[in-house]
């Protein structure tokens, strides 16, 4: 632990606060995500059968975090961030099921 400490490029000042030590250590740990895959598994994800609607809601809070769609989705309530995504989801499928009847 005290090697990975020593690599990371932190000023003293940041060296004594906690929040960025946390980081440094996520970000050696986490890595970078790849935000195609990230959106793909987020909007792929639909409920299951006999799935309640809260661990439905609950799935999409923990999967939104990783995405990078914007900020809107993380710094408001958790149910405007389930209404856009369920707009979003309405009109994906009804642009699929009207493409179809062409």
């Amino acid at each position: 632990m005290i090697k990975i400490y020593n690599s990371f490029d932190l000023s003293e000042a940041n060296r004594r606060k906690l929040s960025e030590i946390v980081k440094e250590f996520d970000n050696f740990a986490i890595g970078e995500t790849n935000d195609t895959y990230e959106r793909y598994v987020f909007n792929s994800r639909d409920q299951k059968e006999g799935e309640s609607i809260d661990a439905y809601v609950g799935e999409l809070r923990i999967l939104v975090q990783s995405c990078n769609f914007c900020t809107c989705l993380h710094d408001t309530s958790p149910l405007y961030a389930i209404g856009l995504f369920l707009a979003y989801m309405m009109e994906a499928r009804a642009s699929v099921c009207c493409a179809g009847a062409s």
